[in-house]
């Protein structure tokens, strides 16, 4: 008898703990629990018909009734069974009185599935859609300097496996042209044509004069340079070494796309027999790896280029280059990624290097950008992919020592990076009154 008093004082207890809590506990109508999730799908609904561009087309085209039976089609296949919609559009307009601005909402046409049922309750969605005459464009704000890709048919390229440079220039002048970043690009076909532009210092291109003076130069040919018929009887590192000279010069910024920067030179027209020429002295071989018309010259050739660049002393104990154990997995700079999403051209972040130079501040050469980040190993810095400058910052030096297989989009990177030119959003209204309000009311039976 006791334990079934007890029994029922239990439950007595129960009972009214869960009535005095119901009492005080404010729960949320069911309404606004449905609510969002209605609010949700309306949301989701419109954003996906304005990707379709159904919605916009319906709404500046109120008084089409294929456009309007496409949306409501469209609305349809969408939304569930049990939900019923009002879809108005609003013109937007914009008045100014008395130096005060006003925006009036018109309705200009609606669509509808209620069929006179009233919904359990409604909620409200606002939309702003543009006319899909509106066009978005980026406009570039050229960097004011002429830029110059060596596509010399006189001339060899080594170190680009898989491509030949005549394909390394077409991509990369597709790629600097997209867009106007630079003021011009300018393809170099023969060796005649660099000697013409570095020893007076500029270059008649039909009608027009462009000056070396502020130029980029883009080497394609990988480690091998072109070297003009003029500057041959003075010998190969006596041409790398005025190469320097006259980007210093001129305050040129030359680029090297892959390799040992400078370690060949190549004229098919002089060097065009399995034979040396008499009395020209090739350091690293000739015909270079049995390849006719092209002369080795070693690493004599980037000290040659870094004494004329820094107008120093010669750089007697000279630029290794190379990485650890013969490669290196290095990573893109902060800066690179940046102007990878400012320009919409992307590349792996991660990339083998074989080539980097290691302490070229041995020899008067300055890092001052990375392009993918410098590393050290031991007491040796190396870096894979930089731009350098001299002492008297006068003309600059873009090097990048990667794999042999050159990522042509690294090098225009590389120069976006380096100079930035602007890019800058422009809107084109087709029509005018180019907004429309779109108000979509959705209920539940």
């Amino acid at each position: 008898m006791m334990r079934t008093v007890e029994a029922m004082i239990a439950v007595a207890i129960l009972v009214g703990g869960v009535a005095g809590l119901t009492a005080y506990l404010q729960l949320p109508p069911p309404k606004s629990v449905y609510s969002d999730q209605l609010y949700n799908l309306g949301e989701s609904a419109l954003q996906q018909l304005t990707a379709s561009g159904v919605l916009q087309t319906a709404a500046f085209n109120p008084d089409n009734p294929l456009y309007q039976g496409e949306l409501q089609s469209a609305l349809q296949a969408i939304l569930p069974a049990n939900v019923v919609y009002n879809l108005t559009y609003y013109n937007v307009t914009t008045n100014t009185v008395s130096s005060v601005n006003t925006t009036q909402y018109t309705p200009i046409g609606y669509i509808s599935n209620s069929g006179g049922s009233q919904p359990k309750f409604t909620v409200t969605v606002s939309f702003v859609v543009p006319s899909p005459n509106l066009t978005f464009v980026l406009k570039t704000k050229p960097y004011p300097s002429t830029v110059f890709i060596l596509n010399c048919s006189d001339a060899l390229g080594w170190w680009i496996t898989g491509y030949t440079a005549s394909a390394l220039a077409t991509n990369l002048k597709q790629l600097l042209t997209q867009r106007t970043y630079f003021q011009k690009v300018i393809t170099i076909n023969k060796t005649g044509q660099l000697y013409t532009l570095l020893s007076s210092g500029a270059l008649q291109v039909g009608n027009t004069q462009y000056s070396a003076t502020n130029s980029i130069i883009i080497n394609v040919f990988g480690e091998s340079i072109p070297i003009p018929q003029q500057e041959i009887p003075s010998g190969a590192t006596s041409y790398d070494e005025w190469l320097g000279q006259q980007v210093r010069g001129y305050n040129i910024t030359w680029v090297q796309v892959v390799g040992w920067p400078f370690y060949e030179i190549s004229n098919t027209q002089y060097f065009n027999s399995a034979n040396k020429p008499n009395g020209y002295s090739c350091g690293a071989g000739y015909p270079y790896f049995g390849i006719v018309g092209i002369c080795g010259i070693g690493g004599a050739g980037l000290n040659s280029f870094t004494e004329g660049f820094t107008g120093g002393s010669p750089c007697t104990n000279g630029i290794s280059v190379g990485a650890p154990g013969g490669t290196s997995l290095v990573s893109a700079s902060t800066e690179l990624i940046a102007t990878e999403n400012y320009y919409g051209i992307y590349v792996s972040p991660y990339q083998s290097s074989s080539r980097p130079l290691q302490n070229p501040q041995s020899c008067g050469l300055i890092p001052i950008m990375a392009v993918f980040n410098s590393f050290t190993s031991g007491s040796t810095a190396y870096y894979p992919a930089e731009v350098y400058t001299n002492s008297e910052h006068q003309g600059f030096l873009i090097d990048i020592g990667l794999v042999r297989i050159p990522d042509i989009r690294i090098t225009a990177l590389a120069l976006l990076e380096f100079f930035h030119p602007q890019v800058i959003p422009s809107t084109n209204f087709a029509t005018s009154g180019y907004t429309r309000l779109v108000v979509l009311q959705l209920g539940e039976l």
